[in-house]
């Protein structure tokens, strides 16, 4: 049978929408964010892609947390608090995982993996 990811699509779009204004965010003007849909071992994975100034691999596992800001001079732009921690519970609600990786070249990729199901 087909495979398909349950899902509410309201919060998913609102997932999608938190990832890609952080990373428009912190992209400079003239740079690259990629938006990616692929499946992967029985999951539905959602990348956003940038090339912007990257997130320090101690600060990794805290951007997740509610107001968290990576440093001081990223204080004027509001995305990085609660935005990721809001992604980080639609994503767990839906039984899937959220990562945070080093885009080659430079700046972040966020990989959303959800569970598929078989219709």
């Amino acid at each position: 049978g087909k495979r398909c990811c349950l899902c509410d699509p309201q919060r998913l779009e609102q997932l999608i929408i938190i990832l890609l204004d952080n990373a428009l965010s912190y992209t400079p003007a003239g740079q690259t964010v990629a938006l990616r849909l692929f499946c992967s071992r029985n999951k539905c994975c959602i990348q956003v892609i940038d090339t912007g100034q990257g997130i320090p691999d101690q600060e990794k596992e805290k951007i997740f947390g509610r107001f968290y800001q990576v440093n001081a001079s990223r204080s004027n732009k509001e995305h990085f608090g609660l935005g990721l921690s809001i992604a980080q519970e639609i994503c767990h609600a839906h039984g899937g995982k959220i990562t945070v990786s080093d885009t080659k070249g430079g700046g972040s990729t966020f990989t959303v993996r959800l569970p598929l199901s078989h219709k």
